[in-house]
């Protein structure tokens, strides 16, 4: 194909040979690094025929790099390829400056998505926004990725910041970002309308797939945190039900006659006491002993008992 393009660029440039041609050159240019440099690349053309400018007048310059293209060089190449009617200004030389390659918000995103498809199976991210800061030019395109770090354990809905370390060139560079995302989330919520007060069971749970724009933070996950816990409000089937409005209800109240179940080194002894506060199994609470009106604390292992240690 490189063979044909050459022999149909000769073929009609010597056939025809009516080119006026004009290009100007400035005294110095940027020019796209790793790539050969067209003579399109650097003159402004009176008439711009497409097969002049498609001349290739440079080879690729390294990022970061500069050469020079001389106008009795460029003048040479142009006769190589049969334009004879020309004319070229520019300074004697001009001064050709490769562009350093800068790592963008593409290959910042390519990475990242990358990284949660793996590390993060269960939950589906979609990439919204996101802004890199700090120093993005390499000298070369060519780099290793080492590292993706976010800064807080869990992702969240909106925004989230978080690090690209990258080795290139024999230098290690960090890339911070801040990426917004919206989150699929499995979440727990109503599987019927439910009423005030309502303890919850099983059945009154389901998840479901939510699409979460920014970080609501008060939801569960897993039905089991919800279990035995007592509604707020009234709950209508669908809604996400919050930690906010709910709460463990008490097992023991203030003034329950209880057991006091006393342990110590394979001694167990059981009397009757009064709860001096409310709480839920695992709290510890005050009680006062009937039979010897001492007040003590003790673990709720029951709705009737408390466990103390002597």
């Amino acid at each position: 194909m490189k063979t044909f393009f050459m022999i149909l660029l000769y073929f009609v440039v010597f056939c025809s040979n009516v080119f006026a041609v004009t290009l100007t050159i400035p005294e110095k240019v940027s020019v796209e690094s790793e790539k050969n440099i067209k003579l399109g690349d650097i003159a402004e053309f009176d008439s711009k025929p497409d097969l002049i400018s498609e001349i290739i007048v440079h080879e690729k310059i390294e990022p970061g790099k500069k050469s020079y293209l001389y106008k009795k060089k460029l003048e040479s190449i142009l006769k190589k390829y049969g334009v004879l009617d020309f004319k070229v200004y520019m300074e004697n030389r001009v001064e050709l400056n490769a562009l350093f390659y800068e790592f963008g918000e593409e290959d910042a995103k390519k990475i990242i998505l990358e990284y949660l498809s793996k590390n993060n199976e269960n939950i589906k991210f979609d990439l919204k926004k996101l802004f890199l800061i700090g120093n993005r030019k390499f000298a070369s395109r060519d780099f290793d990725l080492l590292d993706v770090k976010f800064l807080s354990e869990e992702l969240s809905p909106g925004n989230n910041r978080g690090e690209i370390r990258i080795y290139s060139n024999g230098n290690e560079s960090v890339i911070k970002f801040l990426a917004s995302f919206t989150l699929d989330v499995e979440i727990v919520c109503a599987s019927k309308d439910l009423p005030r007060d309502k303890i919850l069971a099983p059945d009154d749970l389901e998840i479901k797939s939510f699409r979460l724009e920014m970080e609501k933070g008060d939801y569960f996950t897993d039905e089991k945190f919800l279990l035995g816990k007592k509604l707020r409000k009234n709950y209508y089937k669908g809604e996400i039900i919050t930690s906010a409005m709910t709460y463990r209800p008490s097992l023991i109240h203030r003034g329950d006659e209880v057991q006091i179940a006393a342990v110590s080194d394979g001694i167990f002894i059981v009397t009757r006491g009064e709860a001096l506060r409310d709480g839920h199994i695992g709290d510890m609470i005050p009680v006062r002993n009937l039979k010897s009106g001492k007040e003590v604390r003790g673990e709720i292992i029951s709705s009737n008992s408390v466990r103390v240690s002597f």
